[in-house]
């Protein structure tokens, strides 16, 4: 004790340099978790700052508790846009280059408009735009990409979660997933044996310890994606206030074209909905009635940003598939106020569709079991009230190309030359060539 005594006073500082010491060490580790977080889980679009290339990292996330949604920053807009001159930047997916770089600025190739080629028919189109003729109206280039999530319900996945998170890889930065309890195949037991292992990086499958029975399939789908999104913002970390998150079935495809434009674009209203064609079987049968009463898209996907979701729905999901969350006029004004405007818009109409609703699209003997299932569970959706008690029909849709015709039901062909007549990843992947001969 003496000698203590002694020491303490020969080193007064003593303690406090082992105090530093400690908190050094403390301060590196906390430093190194952080890299190595980064390491582990960098975005899908990390340019390099000598190559100007993508350098994707495929490290699966569907086992982390706590998920950190990588940042964007102001250099992934290259990976979008290419200078044509100094300080011209066109949107290279809507440009023809060639054209551009001889005229000085951007020419747009078919189905783009805008000053940088950045908007899609289906947006220019709609009644938000209105061609351009809506002068109210400014669509600015965002500085830096904006973050889009997405929640599916999946019931038969099939090949359209894959076509879903293929086509729209590059646009959206996480797909979150849920299915029933006895879902078969299990998506979350595929994905850890390896299902989509080139886009594990962003695929986040929840499993519901229950199952929900409904005869509506829309009602099956709000159930779905409430549960989803109860587990799933609480799994999340790091959201901002212009994140989007978009709400939709596996079986609707949203246009790749224009998840791009709200991913790069600031000055549309929200919330949103998708104006899908109505497809059954094949991307060539679209579904067509004359009575008002058709719903032929069971759930309509939808979408808004962060902010709408906590200040408008107090992060309450069932009030904003109600559309309720705009009820109060002086919630709307303080809310345009201080962010951006309400209104509710739905992009693409019936000739340019936003994207595609593929009823039953997979292959033969899957819809046969989706029938039988659907038969036995009971269902109110067109078309299937129509065909699910005749077995004859099913060959006749399934086995010809020819038509089944109804006062309330009948089918146009889509010909392969129609500009939407499917998603670019079903044209070019022998994969998919039964969902479009």
């Amino acid at each position: 004790m003496e000698k203590e005594d002694k020491c303490s006073g020969c080193l007064p500082f003593a303690p406090r340099i082992k105090k530093k010491v400690l908190f050094v060490l403390v301060l590196l580790a906390i430093v190194s978790w952080f890299v190595f977080y980064d390491s582990c889980y960098l975005s899908h679009f990390n340019v390099s700052s000598k190559l100007n290339k993508v350098k994707p990292i495929y490290a699966p996330i569907y086992n982390v508790p706590f998920f950190r949604i990588p940042l964007l920053s102001d250099k992934d807009m290259t990976i979008f846009y290419i200078e044509i001159i100094s300080n011209v930047w066109c949107l290279k997916l809507g440009t023809d280059l060639i054209k551009s770089k001889v005229k000085g600025k951007c020419v747009c190739v078919n189905s783009w408009f805008g000053l940088d080629c950045g908007i899609p028919a289906a947006v220019w189109k709609s009644s938000f735009l209105q061609e351009g003729k809506n002068t109210g109206v400014e669509i600015r280039r965002r500085k830096k990409p904006r973050r889009i999530i997405v929640f599916f319900a999946v019931d038969d996945h099939s090949d359209l979660l894959d076509i879903n998170i293929q086509s729209a890889f590059l646009a959206v930065d996480l797909f979150l997933t849920i299915e029933e309890k006895n879902h078969y195949p299990s998506i979350l037991n595929l994905v850890k044996e390896g299902y989509l292992a080139e886009y594990q990086s962003k695929i986040i499958p929840v499993q519901l310890n229950k199952s929900f029975v409904t005869e509506k399939e829309d009602q099956w789908s709000v159930f779905m994606l409430s549960e989803l999104w109860k587990v799933g913002w609480k799994r999340l970390s790091d959201f901002r206030p212009d994140d989007i998150f978009l709400f939709s079935h596996v079986s609707s495809i949203i246009s790749k074209d224009v998840l791009l434009f709200l991913k790069l674009y600031d000055g549309f209203p929200e919330p949103f909905i998708f104006e899908l064609r109505p497809l059954l079987f094949k991307f060539w049968r679209q579904m067509k009635s004359n009575s008002s009463n058709s719903k032929f898209v069971p759930f309509i996907p939808i979408g808004c940003t962060f902010q709408y979701m906590v200040s408008m729905c107090d992060y309450e999901i069932v009030n904003f598939f109600s559309n309720s969350c705009v009820n109060d006029l002086q919630h709307i004004k303080v809310f345009e106020k201080n962010f951006w405007s309400l209104k509710n818009w739905s992009i693409g109409n019936t000739y340019i569709p936003s994207g595609w609703q593929c009823n039953l699209c997979c292959q033969n003997e899957c819809i046969k079991r989706n029938i039988d299932r659907y038969r036995k569970n009971g269902s109110t959706s067109l078309p299937l009230r129509y065909i699910l008690g005749n077995a004859s029909v099913i060959e006749h849709f399934i086995e010809r190309n020819d038509f089944y015709n109804n006062k309330d039901l009948f089918f146009e062909i889509i010909p392969p030359s129609d500009m939407f007549f499917a998603p670019e990843i079903v044209l070019n992947n022998e994969q998919y060539l039964h969902l479009i001969d």
